[in-house]
């Protein structure tokens, strides 16, 4: 299988985001180009790696900190409306460089504009990238790590409940649970998601039986299983006024993922306080995001706080250094392809 090392980014002379929680600094970075990975994003590769899917050249960035001592993995999955050279995904460049974490970024398949989103195409690329760190990387097998935010978050749940052996836990901010649920609920608006999820699933889900099936197909709602998940540690976190992705959708999940007696109300107005201590919550604070409610079940946890759709990294990547799984050994890096495109 041929591999293409196409480039190497920059090395910053110094790092000019201080804080992977700074809220206004991240923002900022949107309105930059991916000249600012030159600036910021230190040793990255930016590989093409022939999907196993169907051959077709899928782009990735990867970071290998070297040395013979296994290091953890991570991989950051971009969101909605972007790829793998998301601004967004730079403070993870920044932890797994300042952390000698190795990072794969995969583009897997791009924005989610076509029915290759939330696909077993993509699913694949996801594998192949991971696939490709084990093979040119020393990586800790007990700590396989996936983070992802709203888009890159749906994919994250969809890869966990599907292949819940590949990794030893999940940090996953503003998931879509149900993608027909979450079309209702932006389909009025004037914005491009509405689009987006008719040229993803064939059709309007509301109106069309089989869009309505291609869209549970991309669902984590399709899969999500807590006697399947029960050992694989999931984090999930929400802004209680986040107009994007309701925070219903992040209640939705935790409640599939623990037992009936764990499970909370629906009502995110009822749950403001229920607040279960846990060593990263201080870091909502520090980002301007307090912490509205804090629950920790069955290797689940799910993070309310006071904002909208945002991303406080370093709290979610402290929670995940935690975690490890029992394997000794890698899983078999391999999914099922079921549906053509």
């Amino acid at each position: 299988m041929a591999v293409y090392i196409i480039s190497h980014c920059a090395a910053p002379a110094t790092t000019i985001l201080t804080s992977y929680g700074n809220m206004e600094s991240v923002r900022l970075m949107l309105r930059h180009t991916d000249s600012y990975w030159n600036e910021l994003a230190g040793h990255m590769q930016e590989i093409a790696l022939p999907s196993s899917f169907d051959g077709k050249l899928q782009r990735m960035l990867f970071y290998n900190p070297g040395g013979n001592k296994p290091r953890p993995l991570l991989i950051g999955l971009h969101s909605w409306s972007s790829t793998y050279k998301q601004s967004f995904s730079i403070p993870y460049a920044q932890w797994a460089q300042d952390n000698d974490w190795i990072l794969v970024l995969p583009d897997y398949r791009g924005r989610f504009q076509s029915p290759y989103a939330l696909s077993d195409a993509a699913e694949k690329d996801v594998i192949d990238a991971m696939s490709y760190a084990y093979a040119n990387a020393r990586v800790d097998k007990k700590k396989v790590y996936l983070t992802g935010y709203s888009g890159g978050a749906t994919m994250g749940l969809l890869l966990a409940a599907r292949h819940p052996d590949l990794l030893s836990a999940i940090a996953v901010w503003s998931p879509i649970y149900d993608l027909t649920e979450w079309y209702n609920s932006v389909r009025r608006r004037d914005w491009h998601y509405p689009d987006n999820v008719e040229r993803i699933c064939g059709g309007n889900p509301l109106r069309s039986t089989r869009a309505h099936e291609s869209c549970t197909e991309r669902s984590p709602a399709n899969y999500l299983d807590r006697r399947k998940l029960k050992d694989l540690h999931i984090f999930l976190a929400t802004g209680l006024d986040d107009n994007f992705v309701p925070p219903i959708h992040s209640i939705w999940s935790y409640n599939r993922l623990v037992s009936a007696e764990h499970a909370i109300s629906e009502n995110p107005a009822q749950l403001i306080g229920d607040i279960q201590p846990s060593g990263e919550l201080e870091l909502f604070g520090a980002a301007g995001a307090d912490i509205l409610l804090s629950r920790d079940r069955e290797r689940k946890a799910l993070r309310i706080y006071r904002g909208r759709h945002d991303v406080i990294y370093n709290a979610a990547l402290q929670w995940l250094s935690g975690k490890t799984r029992r394997a000794d050994e890698p899983p078999l890096l391999k999914s099922t392809a079921d549906r053509t495109y």
